[in-house]
This record gives C-alpha cells, sequence and structure tokens, in this order.
C-alpha cells in the first residue's frame, strides 16, 4: 500500500489585542518578540529541511507506479531521521510532534506493526514543556493515525465543512482553469491537483456534451489566462490520470485525441504542438491514424535537414503513423501496415516486434467495441508467430511400482518410459525474480555457460496409492555436489489436478538435507474440503537420491489428497516444471512464474476399469479411517454438536446431519479388506468422497439451510 503521507499545517498562534493598547511596548517587549519570531523561523526552516530529507529518502523505497517493495532501508533510515527531532534544540514542540507523528506512520510503513505505530505516537506526549496548545495538536496528530489505521472515523465536522461539488456545466471549465491560473505562482504539482479535479468529469462525460463545453471555453480560456497552456497541460494531466485508472472504470470515448488534434490546430500557432508531438499524441488511437500519418510525414521531411536535430525516437514514431495513416478502421489493412512499418526503419526480420504491435493494434480495435476486427489482427499475429505447442506426458499406469527411487530408477519400466525435458528457456526476468521474491527455497541458480548438456528429464505414472512425479537432473559437477562443494540447481513446480481447478506450488531445493517449499497455493472450493497438496500434514512426500550422473528426485502425490480428480474424474492433470540450472528451463515453456497458461499436461493413459478399482478400494480405506478419526472427542464433535440443545440445532440435526451420518456408518460397515470389486465401486460412488470430506460436507449443508431459513 502506497501511502500519501500528508504534513500538519502550523504556524505561530499569536495573541492579538482586543482594543488599542494604552502604551506602546517597551524596548524589552519588542525584543523579546522579535526573538520569538526569530526562535519560530529558524525552527520552521529546520523542519522543513528536515522533513524534505525524510521524504526523499522514503521515496527511494516507493517504485514509480508501483508499492512499498520488500527492503525498507529508506523508510528506516526516515525514521531514524524524524526521531532526531526530540533531541533537536532548535525544533519547537509544534513541529517535534509532527516529526514524531511522521515517525510513526514510518514505522507502520516498514513493518504493518499497527501496535508499535501508536506506541511511537505516544513519544510526542512525553516531550518536555508542552503547552495546552501543544497537548491538542498531539492529540489532533494521534487521531489522524489512528484514521489512517481505521480506528477511527474521520471527523464528520470536517466532511460537513467541505464545500459543495460545483455544477458540471461550461462554467465548471473556466473556473477549473481559473483555478490553475492561481496557482501559477505555486508548485507544479499544485497546478495538477487543480487540473486533475475535473478530470474524471471529462472521461464520464459523453463526447458530444464534453466536447459542446470545451469549445465553448477553451480559446476564451487561452487568451485570459496565457500563463497556462490549456491544450499541452490537458493533454499530459489527461494522460497520466488515465492510465492509472482501472481500464473497466474509466474509458475515454476513442474519438477525444482526434477532437484534442483538431483543438490544437485551431489554437494560436504560439499554443500549438510540433508534428512531432502531434504524432505521439495520435499514437495508436484508431480515430486518428490520417492525422498522425498527416503530421509523420512533416517529421520525416522536417528529419532530412539534421540542423532541426529531430531525434531518432520522433522519427520512428513518424515511420509508424506514416505507416498507419490509410488503415481508417479497416482492420485487414493492419497486418501489411505493421510490416510496412518494420520495413521503413529496417526490422523487416523483426518477428517479435511485428507481433506485440499486432497485439497492441487488436487491443485498439477491441477497444473500439470491433471485436471482429480484434479476431482479425490477433489471428495475424497468430500466423506470425504461432502458438507454442503444449507440452504433454503420459502419466501411465504402473501396477505395482517400487516405492523407492532406487527402485524405480533401476527398473525396466522406467528406462522405457516416456520422459518430458525440461529444455525450454525460462523468461529474462529470473535473476531480478530471485532477488525479489520472498519466498527462496530451492531457487538456486546456475548459469549459461553455452556449453552442450543434457537437459533434466521428467517421468509421470501413478498407481493405486497416488501419481509419483520423478526428475533426475543431469550434472557435469557430481563428484562436486556429492563432496558438499557444490549445489544442485532448484525446481519450482505447479500442479493442478483439472483443467479449472486452483493449482500449487511446490519449490524444493535436491541438495543433500534440502526442503520443500510448499507454503503457496492459489486455493478456491473445488470440492476437496479445500485440501492442499502440502508436506506438513501428510499428503506429499519428497525424496531425493545422489547418482554417479545426476541427482533424482521423486514427488509422490497421494489420491486421498486429491480424491476428487482421480482419472475417471479429471483425465488428465495440468503441471510445469522450471528448473534453474542453466539460467533456467521449463518443461511447460513458462516465461514467467505462475503463468498458469503454459503448463502442460499429464494425461492418464493405461488405468482401466481394474486399474479405477484399485484406486476406489485404497480409497475407501483410507476414506473410513479419515471419517472415524472424525467422530473422536478431539475433534469436537463436529457431527454431534448439532443435537446439543444449547449449542447445537436439533431441527437441522434431524433433517440434514443424522441422516448424512447415519449415511456414512453404514458405508463404514461394509468397508473390508475382502469387499467384492462390484461393491468397491459401488459403495465409493455413493460416499466415498463424503468419508474424506464429512466436515466440508456438513458446513456446506449448514450453509444452504441457514439460506433457506432466511429467505423463506
Amino acid at each position: 500500500m502506497k501511502t500519501i503521507f500528508k504534513t500538519m499545517t502550523c504556524g505561530v498562534v499569536a495573541a492579538a489585542a482586543l482594543g488599542a493598547f494604552a502604551a506602546e511596548q517597551t524596548a524589552e517587549q519588542k525584543a523579546a518578540e522579535a526573538k520569538a519570531k526569530a526562535e519560530w523561523k529558524a525552527s520552521e526552516d529546520a523542519w522543513k529541511k528536515l522533513d524534505k530529507d525524510a521524504r526523499a529518502l522514503m521515496a527511494k523505497d516507493f517504485k514509480e507506479g508501483g508499492f512499498a517493495c520488500y527492503w525498507h532501508d529508506n523508510i528506516d533510515k526516515a525514521r531514524e531521521l524524524y526521531e532526531t527531532a526530540l533531541t533537536n534544540a532548535v525544533l519547537k514542540n509544534a513541529h517535534k510532534i509532527q516529526a514524531v507523528r511522521q515517525a510513526a506512520q514510518m514505522h507502520l510503513e516498514a513493518t504493518r506493526d499497527g501496535d508499535a505505530a501508536l506506541a511511537e505516537m505516544e513519544q510526542a506526549f512525553k516531550i518536555p514543556g508542552l503547552s495546552a496548545d501543544d497537548r491538542k495538536a498531539a492529540e489532533a496528530a494521534r487521531k489522524s493515525l489512528r484514521v489512517l489505521m481505521r480506528l477511527e472515523k474521520p471527523d464528520p465536522s470536517a466532511e460537513a465543512a467541505k464545500p459543495p461539488e460545483p455544477k458540471k456545466d461550461a462554467n465548471y471549465f473556466r473556473n477549473a482553469f481559473a483555478g490553475v491560473e492561481k496557482a501559477r505562482e505555486s508548485a507544479a504539482r499544485e497546478k495538477d491537483r487543480v487540473l486533475n479535479d475535473y478530470l474524471p468529469f471529462i472521461a464520464n462525460q459523453s463526447f458530444d456534451a464534453f466536447t459542446k463545453q470545451f469549445e465553448a471555453v477553451a480559446r476564451e480560456l487561452d487568451e485570459k489566462y496565457p500563463s497556462v497552456d490549456i491544450y499541452r497541460k490537458l493533454r499530459n494531466s489527461l494522460r497520466s490520470w488515465h492510465y492509472s485508472q482501472n481500464p473497466w472504470k474509466a474509458t475515454l470515448d476513442p474519438r477525444f485525441r482526434l477532437f484534442m488534434i483538431e483543438c490544437m490546430e485551431k489554437s494560436p500557432e504560439k499554443r500549438r504542438f510540433t508534428p512531432a508531438e502531434m504524432v505521439a499524441w495520435a499514437d495508436g488511437d484508431v480515430p486518428c491514424q490520417a492525422k498522425g500519418g498527416e503530421y509523420g510525414a512533416k517529421v520525416l521531411e522536417l528529419a532530412k535537414d539534421p540542423a532541426k536535430k529531430i531525434s531518432a525516437d520522433a522519427v520512428k514514431a513518424a515511420h509508424k503513423a506514416v505507416a498507419f495513416k490509410d488503415v481508417g478502421t479497416d482492420a485487414a489493412k493492419v497486418p501489411a501496415a505493421v510490416a510496412a512499418y518494420f520495413a521503413a526503419i529496417g526490422k523487416a526480420d523483426d518477428k517479435v516486434g511485428q507481433a506485440e504491435l499486432l497485439v497492441e493494434r487488436a487491443t485498439a480495435w477491441y477497444k473500439l467495441g470491433d471485436e471482429a476486427g480484434a479476431q482479425l489482427i490477433w489471428d495475424a499475429r497468430a500466423k506470425l508467430i504461432p502458438p507454442r505447442p503444449q507440452a504433454k506426458l503420459d502419466c501411465f499406469w504402473w501396477k505395482d511400482a517400487p516405492h523407492d527411487i532406487r527402485g524405480i530408477v533401476d527398473s525396466a519400466t522406467y528406462k522405457n518410459a516416456p520422459k518430458g525435458l525440461l529444455n525450454r528457456k525460462y523468461g529474462s526476468n529470473l535473476e531480478f525474480l530471485i532477488l525479489t521474491d520472498s519466498a527462496l527455497t530451492g531457487r538456486k541458480m546456475t548459469a549459461d555457460d553455452g556449453k552442450e548438456f543434457r537437459p533434466t528429464e521428467l517421468v509421470a505414472f501413478c498407481d493405486e496409492l497416488g501419481v509419483k512425479l520423478l526428475f533426475r537432473a543431469y550434472l557435469d559437477n557430481m563428484a562436486d555436489v556429492k563432496a558438499g562443494l557444490a549445489d544442485v540447481p532448484g525446481y519450482e513446480t505447479y500442479l493442478a489436478t483439472g483443467i479449472d481447478d486452483p493449482y500449487h506450488c511446490l519449490m524444493f531445493d535436491p541438495s543433500e538435507g534440502g526442503k520443500p517449499d510448499d507454503s503457496f497455493v492459489t486455493q478456491y472450493d473445488n470440492a476437496t474440503g479445500y485440501r492442499n497438496v502440502n508436506t506438513k500434514i501428510g499428503n506429499l512426500q519428497y525424496t531425493n537420491l545422489y547418482l554417479d550422473d545426476s541427482v533424482v528426485t521423486l514427488i509422490a502425490i497421494p489420491w486421498a489428497s486429491t480424491f476428487a480428480s482421480i482419472p475417471s474424474k479429471s483425465p488428465a492433470w495440468y503441471f510445469e516444471a522450471l528448473n534453474w540450472c542453466h539460467g533456467g528451463l521449463s518443461w511447460g515453456g513458462s516465461v514467467s512464474v505462475h503463468q498458469r497458461s503454459s503448463f502442460g499436461e499429464l494425461k492418464f493413459t493405461g488405468v482401466d476399469a481394474a486399474a479405477l478399482t484399485a484406486i476406489k478400494r485404497r480409497l475407501l480405506l483410507a476414506g473410513k479411517r479419515v471419517y472415524q478419526e472424525t467422530q473422536s472427542p478431539s475433534n469436537y464433535g463436529f457431527l454431534e454438536i448439532w443435537k446439543d440443545p444449547q449449542l447445537g440445532d436439533q431441527e437441522f440435526w434431524r433433517a440434514e446431519v443424522k441422516p448424512f451420518a447415519d449415511r456414512l456408518w453404514k458405508c463404514c460397515q461394509r468397508i473390508k479388506k475382502d469387499m467384492s470389486d462390484a461393491d468397491v465401486n459401488e459403495i465409493y460412488d455413493a460416499s466415498g468422497e463424503d468419508l474424506f470430506n464429512a466436515a466440508y460436507v456438513v458446513a456446506q449443508k449448514r450453509t444452504r439451510w441457514l439460506q433457506k431459513k432466511m429467505t423463506e
């Protein structure tokens, strides 16, 4: 959260006589008054410098367009600087109170520890020599901090004192620009504040309403307030404001830019933008393409004269504008215009750049409401750079598979198994990711030295226990790895157990003693009681083995943790694996972490009726144990509590919980080691998932019950 820091306004509270002085001030009184003024000015100057220096430090930890980063070193330094005010003999108490208020907010920004920030604010009341006015200022500062933390509401009298909203008519524009003119002696940001005050009004007006009002006052204001360049100011402020908005909350009419260009053309010559500025203003806006091409041609003509000093960027933009000048609203002409532009700048072979520009133009056509045109442009982009095919790998059925890594690797089945390769280059921001991500487990990267290497292999199979994923990373320095002299590159993997299921993130370190980090999951209701694939609760196992040429890692995921996604219900799982070797390599082709669209497909193969029955048999035996454990007193009797006359709801118990509990109890009586296959399928299909999910199902029943009662 990026907070806008507001500094309390302070001033000298001077006593004023209610009547005429009986006699003039004495020399001593004048000297005392002059001394007091000098001391206040010294305090004011010292405070302004301290506050400015602290804000400059704070700004280093707030990147433009973002929020506070993981590091808050400079925020901490700003806080320390504010805290020095308490021992500064020059500063008056009013300024010290402000410094304490800002230091408390720095503490809040850096740690999000509200209690500690409020405790720091109490330092304001311990400043020696506080006057009654000082105490009021300290109380106001504390209240402002509590309001910021949403522990108190703002003073309603302050809200009531706000001036009424102005009538949004032509005079609104006149008054707004007059406000800018009055602020001409203030800082530039004050001018922007006045102007930005009515930008939302512009964006939310119909195009006709805006143009009618703007044309009525623009020329008049241009003459009346010569120090305000209306068109330039509006362009810059409006663009900045609009880009900061949610695109579906505020969308400007596409004709707006063309209207502004035409207004600029009618404005006095001294106000007109240069041809290069006109090109920039028109760029990317479909209705402006003809005008953009017109000014682009002028820029290219000017560029022939070196004395004009037309920049390379302006020439490049002009070539683009000229290429698109005859496109109009015909989307079919866009691909040829893109090709012409790249040919003009000498990059006819830059397929990536052309694809990016086609995406940009498809977006522009979509904003116009022309979905067919946007699709046409998008299809041209797909022909230029065909989509990378989805990685696919069989997750085959392996009856009576070995349970240990050595047994798997030494088997003939493993040697002949289909293998996926982690050989697709990861994106270019890996080093930045490793430096900035708070989750670092397993992210040990090795550099790409350009030498040939054997890519990491991935094998996927399943048995009656669950799904097994086996990685084999071939390393040239295994002797050093075994000796503890070298690290093994880490992995980051993602698993979604169905096409629309949430995905689980698992990062792990294959080094000796390495641990997995499975704390991240994008979870929502997927009928499994919000279960996570997690080592801590035992529904994921992870082991490593060092061989002479490689490090092998086995991840085992029991069906009991993914019972809603067994092969009969989810014929494929979706998976991505990133290995931080050789600068970063992936199986599915991700160029960024958590890139759901790049997950590969693990398709279950060979899972016939007998295999499904074997899976269900195991699940029923495990589900019976889970359900019996829920009946334990240590689980607080989540079923029986509903029949308690004080704590429960006996009507709900009789109608919903008891029939459900009775059904599951009867199922448990039938679950035995020697069940027939027919019994296994009948019992599991009727109640198998409910055995694992009893608490979750009752919670759902309770929700529906209350909804029904409240709406009857």
